[in-house]
């Protein structure tokens, strides 16, 4: 064997024979040779090797695989040699592997140089050798990448060499575990679960899998699997099995029954846990926090008194301060309260314990001024379960809505409360609304009001239709009146054309009467010093006329107005509705322009209406000035930004601008400043909800109004027929001035 490892290594195939024949090695002595030498196998080679390495020749061994690699490759022979190599001195190792890795850079020499450069700490070094190599890989190979790549902080690199070395050695369950814990620090914990529970089938008398399966699905909230699986693990047999383990597990498993809501079964296990290790303080918070979710305020209050060393934890006297105020026991609470601000300045809790015992005294206001400002987190379902409760006992509907989006946990009882309440003042959507939140809802008292809200809805259908029809019915008996006052004035209006003709007859006779006297004849003399009298004198009694129709217009709006609401009229709003109605009367013929009369009817429906409500309304703001900043925010609302303006910097209101402003506040279900101002000023109480109807309607009327009074300004002319219609909405029986008389401030 010693002379087959000093022979010389025989020439390649393609070199020249040494026999001289000048033919290659192939086609000359190689074809003898082959035909006499016998085949050498593989495991021929590692035999001798193993020989050799029996007798203690260490070099000679290295040496017949260095010359068997050249003839016959092989993977096995590379991990042999490499093998052999990492048993030499370090120095010497290094050198031949580096020659080694120089000459062909697979993955058998980097792996073994990488493995000999990290026992010398140069994984840097070693990582860049194993990315540089090419070829065949042991699994080995990928496990090693796996380690480096992990330690230099590239997981998901780590992740991928692990999965390969997994793929060639599916049964190493700790190779599962390790590629599990690389996916949980990726946050990939689906992928670290199917990875734990293949390690579970690799090690089916390990525990560890089995616990890490329980961690994972924990962190994730998966509890009916930690249920399931918790149960198994009890129920097997293990290799590993500790006490620890027994009490991670059935502390899982409490925890499964807690959330999944079988409090019997959690207790049960909790209580026996504390048996077992009266100092867990875990499993004791746990029970304690049970029972306060059962409301058996004074057991969980016992299981926190068993244990001294958690007296100062923030989650034990959370515990302690939802017990001593469900029991009322407010000297206890502050006192805990005192404490939590002590450890947690912003908690803002010596305002909640008045606010609960505000509220039992039945002092609602009180207490929703002790929950002003913004509660601290971990107390803000406590915080606006109590505010939600206070304003359901003092009807503050319109402020629940807000309160139900910022609580995540809503109370039952204060819902079906408050549902009920609601129920009662008929606020039927916002008690359906409540019932919606509550999570029981097989409970009695929701089933209950859910059956009664349902007929309660059919009879408010009903009554809006009764109602409805009651509205058309008065709707009918309006317009009949409207006909019959309509014949009225048409015979006024006769009178008054008869009186005019008479009239005027009287004033050509007297004007006859008056030319007689100055000297003026029917052939036209005229004295020269009588001109510029003459003049004064027609200028006078065209001013006397003028006043006369005026009077007369005056005499027709105080008849169909009546005195009292005549008089309670502005003066300007007095001056434009007289002009108007005298031009009304003055202007005559189908095909002439009434549009002076209609713009002069329109400037007193908007004076009237502006001194009435809006103008009051400013001064009422000047003087008590509420919330700027929230006035300034309704400002940004189309229908109320000419009114906001106005209040703020004196802007010009128009008749558009006014009926959008009264048209928001007639709808009971708008809030704000603006909006509260003019019903302050006009008298109304925003639960009336016929009276905010009614001039819901009045601004809608107001805006046909607006609309006919910019006609004049885009048509050619105006008719009398348009004008007689824009009269009847301003001066009617049931006109626009009339609907002044309902404001407070008139």
């Amino acid at each position: 064997m010693v002379q087959h490892i000093e022979r010389a290594r025989p020439p390649g195939r393609n070199d020249p024979c040494p026999c001289g024949s000048g033919k290659k090695y192939k086609r000359c002595c190689l074809i003898h040779e082959a035909t006499c030498l016998p085949v050498r196998r593989v495991e021929d080679i590692l035999s001798e090797v193993i020989s050799a390495e029996q007798a203690g020749d260490l070099d000679a061994a290295i040496e017949l695989l260095s010359q068997a690699r050249v003839t016959m490759p092989a993977l096995d022979l590379d991990r042999a040699l490499a093998e052999r190599y990492l048993k030499l001195e370090p120095e010497e190792a290094e050198h031949h592997l580096r020659e080694w890795w120089d000459a062909e850079h697979d993955r058998s020499s980097a792996f073994c140089l990488a493995q000999l450069l990290v026992k010398q700490d140069r994984k840097s070094e070693a990582l860049s050798i194993l990315a540089e190599s090419q070829g065949t890989a042991s699994p080995e190979y990928w496990r090693l990448c796996a380690s480096l790549r992990d330690q230099e902080g590239d997981l998901d690199a780590a992740i991928a060499a692990m999965e390969l070395y997994i793929r060639l050695a599916s049964e190493d369950g700790d190779a599962w575990l390790g590629l599990a814990d690389m996916q949980r620090r990726a946050a990939q914990n689906d992928r670290a679960l199917l990875s734990l529970r293949r390690a579970s089938d690799v090690m089916p008398d390990k525990a560890l899998p089995r616990m890490l399966r329980l961690q994972v699905l924990g962190e994730e909230g998966r509890w009916r699997e930690i249920r399931d699986l918790a149960e198994t693990v009890l129920e097997g047999v293990y290799e590993d099995w500790q006490a620890d383990m027994s009490h991670d597990v059935r502390d899982h498993l409490a925890r499964a029954y807690f959330v999944l809501g079988d409090f019997e079964a959690a207790r049960g296990i909790w209580k026996t846990l504390l048996g077992e290790r009266p100092n867990a303080r875990e499993a004791r918070y746990q029970l304690a926090n049970l029972e306060l979710m059962a409301r058996r305020y004074r057991q969980a209050l016992c299981v926190l008194a068993a244990c001294e060393e958690m007296d100062r934890e923030i989650r034990v006297l959370d515990i302690q301060l939802r017990c001593s105020l469900a029991l009322l026991e407010y000297e206890e609470a502050t006192r805990i309260a005192r404490l939590i601000e002590e450890e947690d300045p912003l908690a803002r809790l010596i305002p909640l314990v008045r606010a609960v015992q505000a509220r039992d005294t039945r002092e609602y206001n009180w207490a929703l001024e002790m929950l002003e400002g913004e509660p601290a987190d971990r107390y803000r379902d406590l915080w606006n379960n109590l505010r939600l409760d206070c304003l359901a006992h003092l009807g503050r509907w319109q402020e629940i809505p807000a309160t139900l989006k910022v609580l995540a946990h809503p109370d039952d009882d204060i819902l079906t409360e408050a549902a009920l309440g609601s129920l009662a003042a008929g606020k039927l959507d916002l008690a359906e609304r409540l019932l919606n939140e509550i999570e029981d809802q097989q409970a009695g008292s929701t089933r209950s009001l859910n059956a009664l809200l349902g007929p309660i809805k059919q009879l408010r259908r009903a009554a809006e239709v009764r109602r409805q029809q009651q509205v058309d019915e008065a709707e009918k008996q309006r317009r009949a009146a409207e006909s019959r006052d309509l014949r009225r004035r048409l015979r006024e209006v006769e009178r008054h054309n008869a009186a005019l003709a008479e009239s005027l007859a009287r004033s050509e006779a007297a004007l006859e009467r008056l030319l007689e006297l100055v000297g003026v004849t029917s052939e036209g003399g005229v004295p020269a010093d009588w001109d510029a009298q003459l003049q004064r004198i027609a200028q006078r009694a065209h001013k006397d006329a003028l006043v006369q129709e005026l009077q007369q217009a005056e005499q027709r709006l105080r008849s169909m107005l009546g005195d009292q609401l005549w008089l309670r009229l502005s003066e300007k709003a007095r001056v434009s509705l007289r002009e108007g109605e005298w031009l009304f009367a003055a202007v005559e013929g189908e095909d002439r322009d009434y549009g002076a009369a209609l713009l002069e009817y329109a400037r007193g429906l908007e004076r009237a209406f502006k001194d009435s409500i809006f103008v009051p309304a400013k001064a009422l703001w000047e003087r008590v000035p509420g919330s700027t900043e929230r006035l300034q925010i309704e400002g940004h609302d189309p229908s109320l930004g000419p009114f906001v303006r106005y209040l703020m910097i004196g802007t010009h209101l128009t008749l558009g601008s006014m009926a959008s402003a009264l048209d928001r506040m007639g709808d009971n279900r708008r809030q704000g400043v603006a909006i509260d101002l003019l019903r302050s000023q006009i008298g109304i109480d925003h639960r009336n909800e016929r009276a905010l109807e009614d001039w819901k309607r009045t601004a809608s009327r107001l805006l046909v109004a607006a609309d006919a009074r910019n006609r004049p300004a885009h048509a050619a002319a105006v008719s009398r027929e348009a004008v007689q219609q824009f009269r009847d909405l301003v001066l009617g029986t049931d006109g626009l001035i009339r609907s002044l008389s309902l404001g407070r401030t008139l």
